[in-house]
């Protein structure tokens, strides 16, 4: 699964002479700087996690072909967000409101294997449930990049909410294309790809 490149930053903001106050510190010891603010005081501010936004060059990093990209949002149908304009697709959201529209009818083993990458879908959609990610719903927080061979392709994103025992959304970690699993054959395949990860595993 083409997924975002990510690293870590230690931030923090030097505003003394000091680095960090003693964080055991109290408010009676007033002859230590940043007293009474124990472990929120000081320069260190915290450790975040960089994450990488898809757009052509996420593509070209992995050798995808130009093809569009889009941040998938608006519930449901919605036109979603644009980061890529392939060159021989639709310079409107076309080809994703076709997609996402045709996704939520009831299609043959053969519409799917045709418009969805499927064994993408399969691992980005083992991998999503491995971890817990349960802020995955339909029309929210992920990508979906168009191949210029009229598949598409999951990208994984806003992966804030994970390995959490419930969600605070309703119909969370279902998505339009869970439609290719009332195939049999297709659902057959997932599994196969879920005991293949749970081997590696």
């Amino acid at each position: 699964v083409p997924s975002p490149r990510t690293h870590y930053v230690s931030f923090r903001v030097i505003d003394s002479a000091i680095e960090a106050a003693n964080p055991i510190a109290t408010v009676q010891d007033a002859t230590f700087p940043g007293a009474g603010k124990g472990q929120y005081s000081g320069d260190f501010w915290g450790l975040y996690l960089v994450t990488e936004s898809p757009d052509g060059s996420f593509l070209d990093e992995r050798g995808l072909p130009d093809g569009s990209l889009y941040k998938i949002e608006g519930g449901g149908n919605g036109t979603g967000d644009k980061k890529n304009q392939g060159p021989t697709h639709p310079p409107s959201n076309a080809d994703w409101s076709t997609f996402a529209a045709a996704s939520a009818r009831s299609q043959s083993v053969a519409w799917w294997r045709t418009n969805l990458d499927l064994p993408t879908y399969y691992s980005f959609r083992l991998a999503c449930r491995i971890v817990g990610n349960v802020d995955l719903r339909n029309g929210w927080n992920h990508f979906f990049y168009h191949h210029p061979d009229g598949r598409w392709m999951p990208v994984p994103w806003d992966l804030d909410m994970m390995f959490v025992g419930r969600t605070h959304q309703s119909a969370s970690g279902a998505i339009t294309q869970d439609g290719c699993l009332s195939q049999p054959a297709l659902a057959i395949e997932k599994r196969n790809r879920a005991r293949e990860v749970l081997d590696l595993l």
